[in-house]
């Protein structure tokens, strides 16, 4: 224990260093270290929470060092600060989740840190994402990484599946996480959860969506690339081995969305109109490929039988989600204040607070014994009516801006990455608010989500040139 805390603070501190040169250096860091966090954690004994606090320092310092940068360029020469086209909503939210901090209901001065911290810590990113690339080929090229890492990380999970009852510390999720998943309709029974790489398979699910999506953006565009269709399959197949319904789900709808936002574009252009016919024809050999692929896994035997049955009972699941969630938001509605709790009364990593558990079931009685899994319940329980306006409010605007960014950048070769970073935006609040509200209290879903936002911003800007930076 001794011995990896001393090398984990030696090689933070060789990492400040170069993020202090270098910005950019500590996004780059920042990514790498989303991999392999819980890798580390689940080496250390006792699987230490504190070891998510290394990647909350090492954000702290790449702000700084951004920060830096910022007044060094101001005083050699003129510099306009990038003013987010949604922060007024972002003002709002952000402004209302501050106010709640001090609501007289939070039992512990720690809860509104927790909560901020989902809400806010990892928002700046999207000043990082804005600036981090002045090049298309230096984006096309962090994003083909991105997605090859698809590969890596879904042979892991088939080898984490197939050992899966070894007692191998590195082969199962985190030990206070979820293990199995029970589950009705059709027949029922249990799966077990694949985490990859990371620490539950949730937050790999979330991942590899995001990786499958990505990867469709940029085989849209490029030329033949037969690992990058290779990355992009295992990106799908890793969010269907990771016995998350709702991401399979998602990864399904956003495929449909991405092929009916990309290809209708080009009918205002007939020059144009074949372009898109060969964009829509790529699609649709992914669409096969995945097909595909998909009937070979169901296809063999215990995969078919223990993952695919349970996929397959996704219908059954929505059945069930859609009267637990509205038992959930009637009990808060039933009750309705303009004031929530306060900030982080029902925010994930509650179990690490002193009280937090005791709290958590506290507020559980009052209700009944009607949990709250929705992110509607959380933000109306948190911060009231007030922060439910505000906070939809946020996303309406950032959705709309989105799409007039979209709109600028039609018939370029960024397209297709707007797009796909939009389709899982709308994937993942669609998720968060009436499925599961943990979705926007992952950290590694949060930077990819921030850090994205101020990229798809940034494509009408982006130079088709290799530049400086």
């Amino acid at each position: 224990m001794i011995e990896i805390s001393f090398i984990l603070i030696i090689v933070f501190a060789i990492m400040s260093i170069i993020i202090f040169h270098r910005w950019r250096n500590g996004v780059y860091f920042l990514f790498i270290w989303l991999y392999i966090e819980d890798v580390i954690r689940k080496l250390i004994p006792g699987q230490p929470p504190q070891v998510m606090l290394i990647k909350d320092s090492l954000l702290l310092i790449t702000y700084f060092a951004f920060f830096i940068t910022l007044v060094i360029i101001n005083n050699k020469k003129p510099f306009a600060l990038w003013k987010p086209p949604f922060l007024t909503g972002f003002l709002l939210f952000g402004g209302w989740c501050l106010i709640e901090s001090f609501n007289p209901n939070i039992p512990n001065p720690l809860f509104p840190i927790i909560g901020l911290r989902s809400y806010l810590w990892y928002a700046p990113l999207f000043f990082l994402g804005y600036y981090m690339f002045n090049s298309e080929e230096k984006l096309l090229r962090f994003c083909r990484i991105l997605v090859y890492t698809a590969i890596p990380l879904f042979i892991f999970a088939i080898y984490q599946y197939m050992f899966f009852d070894k007692p191998n510390i590195l082969i199962r999720p985190l030990e206070l996480s979820h293990q199995i998943h029970s589950f009705s309709g059709g027949e029922a029974g249990s799966v077990m959860k694949i985490s990859s790489f990371f620490g539950t398979g949730q937050r790999y699910a979330m991942i590899t969506m995001f990786l499958f999506f990505l990867g469709m953006a940029i085989y849209l565009t490029s030329k033949k690339n037969k690992l990058l269709l290779i990355s992009t399959i295992s990106a799908f197949l890793g969010v269907f081995i990771s016995a998350s319904r709702s991401a399979f789900v998602l990864s399904i709808v956003g495929f449909i969305l991405f092929f009916a936002l990309i290809t209708p574009m080009g009918r205002r252009e007939k020059k144009r109109f074949s372009i898109y016919l060969w964009r829509g024809n790529r699609i649709i050999k992914v669409g096969l490929a995945l097909f595909v692929v998909l009937i070979g896994t169901l296809s063999i035997y215990k995969i078919g039988s223990d993952i695919g049955l349970f996929q397959l009972s996704a219908y059954s699941g929505i059945k069930e989600t859609i009267p637990w969630f509205f038992r959930g938001v009637n009990s808060l509605f039933s009750n309705l204040q303009w004031l929530g709790y306060g900030t982080g009364t029902m925010s994930q990593g509650l179990d690490y607070i002193p009280g937090g558990v005791n709290w958590q079931y506290t507020m559980l009685m009052l209700r009944g014994g009607i949990s709250l899994e929705s992110g509607i319940s959380k933000i109306v329980f948190e911060l009231g009516i007030i922060g439910f306006i505000f906070f939809y409010f946020f996303w309406g605007q950032l959705f709309l801006r989105i799409k007039k960014e979209l709109k600028i950048i039609n018939h370029t070769n960024l397209e297709s990455i707007g797009v796909s970073i939009f389709i899982f935006l709308i994937c993942i609040l669609i998720r968060f608010s009436f499925m599961h509200q943990a979705t926007l209290g992952d950290a590694p879903v949060l930077v990819i989500l921030w850090f994205f936002v101020g990229i798809i911003f940034k494509l009408k800007n982006i130079r088709h040139t290799i530049s400086e930076e």
